[in-house]
């Protein structure tokens, strides 16, 4: 029981350890229709007092487009795929073991497969979690769209707040 302790242990530290890595924050991908019909994708920069700020996602250079020339802005959200499959099969292994570890209890036999029956168990629920984990993961949210043509000055200031906190540059005033 100790080793079981001490695998879920080693797991819950590897699967922390993932998320306290610092990185560069990037600005939201995002996908801009302006009124006249022109459609520029790019990185999120920053919220200036009248123009959004983007780095061309093509690698063309950046964009600065009047706030009131914005029709809607898309934020772009990738799949959680790969998040799901990491929780997924790390409940799913944790799950698996203990099952395991119960169903082969030793039962006085002359072969102990106790161990062979709990990793058996880890290795099922790590599959099984993995593959549930990818499926909900990949069916999630992909994107927001934020209209702006038609709104109000107060609604068009709240979605502009929104947006500064997904700018690389958040407080650029």
């Amino acid at each position: 029981m100790r080793k079981i302790h001490a695998l879920l242990g080693v797991l819950l530290l590897a699967a922390i350890s993932t998320t306290l890595v610092a990185k560069e924050k990037a600005g939201a991908e995002v996908i801009l229709a302006k009124k006249d019909g022109l459609v520029v994708k790019g990185e999120l920069v920053a919220i200036k007092n009248d123009s959004v700020l983007l780095v061309d996602a093509s690698g063309g250079g950046d964009s600065s487009i009047v706030i009131s020339d914005i029709r809607s802005i898309k934020i772009v959200k990738g799949s959680k795929a790969g998040l799901g499959i990491a929780i997924g099969a790390l409940v799913g292994g944790a799950a698996g073991a203990l099952i395991g570890h119960e169903i082969g209890k030793p039962n006085g036999g002359l072969i102990d497969v106790s161990a062979a029956i709990t990793v058996g168990g880890a290795a099922g629920g790590v599959f099984a979690g993995g593959l549930a984990g990818y499926l909900i993961g990949h069916h999630t949210k992909k994107g927001e769209i934020l209209q702006f043509e038609g709104e109000s000055p107060e609604r068009i200031e709240a979605i502009l707040g929104k947006l500064r906190s997904l700018a690389r540059v958040p407080d650029f005033r």
